[in-house]
């Protein structure tokens, strides 16, 4: 299987004392704080992160020296990185020496000193690690549904105790939507991205928090074509919706869909880690149909006719239309002439492009025979 990569959401030593704050007036502001240029990045696969911000409000031409501290608690009880008063810390970036835990959260701040003696402290940033190394539990899922369904994928599942933090760390192919309770659990789209998926793929981290309650809750996904499976490119053959051809190129990484994530939901009673994709028997997914008539029933007859909707239709090509006409009325025509009479009823001509350039070219047209003899040959293979 390919590799794993944290893609993220956008959204140590020893303690050391606290510097005097021995200040004019605290007119001096630091904004804009980053770690490795994203505002509190969550789910990242960081390296080795490396903290900036920006000082605005001031009269300092330069500043004196800056000390950052990380904590992996908000009110600093325990600070676990700490650079001192540091004359050599720029605010282009301060990188954060420390050992990275999977799934944990970490606050920074940071304090200026001007070179006129002004002094602040600055809010407080974070930024959270995805997984790292720590191996998934889940494995993946795939739908058994025809290639051209956008399939939904759910199972419910219950907490109990007050829930204090929820992560969810998901990815699909092609694109998916993660929902909890019915709820998107983000503003992104067309995620997991586009890269190379035989080598690896992105996967997302989610904040559900206040999307989780106590009781019984609801996680599914919404899959569809894009990027790794379906039509992907610039430049190809458009597909048709008529025949059900998908267009060229297609499918270049993958023709299943695929869904691969799990849950960690920490409440007050410890922490429950949630499997929506896994093939163990107590993780699948249970839905129940009646067949036969009557209210609530799906007719078995309704079942044959979307399996035979489904059913791809034979492509028909430009050859076969071609042979038909000749065996049939002893003559040939031309594919520009199969064109025209295609781009005058209406339909797709993509799968002959030279064709369609000739169509823009001074040329001869067709007879009223073989107009009507391509027709012929498009009724027959059910194109019209």
């Amino acid at each position: 299987m390919p590799q794993l990569y944290a893609a993220g959401i956008r959204s140590g030593k020893g303690k050391k004392p606290h510097v005097q704050t021995h200040r004019k007036e605290r007119n001096m502001k630091i904004q804009r704080m980053k770690t490795n240029r994203i505002v509190n990045p969550l789910g990242f696969d960081l390296k080795t992160p490396h903290v900036s911000w920006t000082v605005t409000d001031t009269e300092a031409k330069k500043q004196l020296w800056a000390r950052v501290e990380v904590s992996k608690t908000e009110d600093f009880a325990d600070v676990i990185f700490d650079t001192g008063a540091c004359k050599t810390a720029s605010s282009l970036g301060v990188p954060v020496e420390i050992t990275l835990e999977p799934r944990t959260r970490y606050f920074w701040r940071v304090t200026v000193m001007g070179d006129n003696g002004e002094l602040v402290t600055s809010d407080t940033a974070w930024f959270e690690t995805a997984k790292l190394d720590e191996p998934f539990t889940a494995q993946r899922i795939s739908p058994c549904l025809a290639p051209d369904t956008a399939p939904y994928m759910r199972r419910a599942f219950e907490i109990t105790g007050e829930v204090l933090s929820a992560r969810a760390y998901f990815t699909g192919l092609g694109i998916y939507e993660l929902y909890l309770n019915g709820e998107k659990a983000n503003d992104e789209y067309l995620v997991p991205g586009c890269t190379a998926y035989d080598s690896w793929i992105q996967y997302q981290t989610y904040d559900v928090t206040d999307l989780i309650h106590t009781g019984e809750n609801v996680i599914g996904a919404i899959l569809g074509n894009g990027w790794a499976k379906g039509r992907f490119g610039f430049d190809g053959v458009v597909g048709d919706y008529e025949t059900n051809f998908p267009g060229k190129p297609c499918n270049m990484y993958t023709e299943e869909y695929l869904l691969f994530g799990e849950l960690h939901v920490t409440t007050t009673q410890g922490e429950t880690v949630v499997l929506l994709s896994h093939k163990k028997a107590d993780s699948y997914i249970h839905i129940d149909v009646e067949f036969g008539e009557g209210e609530g029933k799906i007719p078995v007859d309704s079942i044959a006719k979307r399996a035979e909707a489904y059913k791809p239709k034979e492509k028909v090509t430009y050859k076969m239309i071609k042979e038909y006409i000749e065996a049939k009325y002893g003559f040939k025509v031309h594919t520009a002439y199969i064109a025209e009479v295609k781009r005058n009823l209406g339909l797709p001509m993509y799968d002959a492009p030279n064709a369609v350039e000739e169509l823009k070219q001074p040329r001869k047209h067709p007879t009223p025979e073989k107009v009507e003899a391509i027709k012929d040959a498009l009724r027959y293979f059910a194109v019209i």
